[in-house]
């Protein structure tokens, strides 16, 4: 049975205006949980140290977050008037759907890491310009 801490649960972050920084590591995290992102219009700064734009992937399972293997992500982003940076990292255990609108950009690449997917899985990640 697990614990409290590491039951799947649902969040949103959703932004309009203003500005948004990372002080280390990476922007976004998503991992055992559904998430909903939505940033509309903000300026991002990314951390001297940045990883990545967005990690939407399992975990290994050090923090109590779910099984090692079953603890992938389903995340939504989306940007509207965005200039992103970074990259987006997903594994097969997890869904994304990454959407790109009202003339937003990404600089940065998709790019895929099953270090924490165990088996694997049939998940996928696309992105909607």
């Amino acid at each position: 049975m697990q614990d409290k801490a590491s039951r799947v649960g649902n969040s949103t972050f959703e932004m309009q205006g203003g500005s948004l920084t990372a002080k280390n590591g990476g922007m976004f995290y998503t991992t055992n949980t559904e998430s909903t992102i939505v940033l509309s219009d903000v300026t991002i700064q990314n951390a001297p140290d940045s990883e990545f734009l967005l990690r939407c992937t399992g975990n290994q399972n050090e923090r109590g977050w779910g099984q090692t293997g079953a603890n992938g992500a389903d995340c939504h982003f989306t940007a509207l008037e965005q200039t992103l940076e970074g990259n987006v990292i997903w594994d097969s255990i997890s869904k994304l759907d990454f959407y790109l609108t009202q003339g937003s950009a990404l600089k940065g690449a998709f790019v895929q890491d099953e270090s924490c997917a165990g088996e694997g899985g049939d998940s996928y990640a696309q992105e909607k310009a």
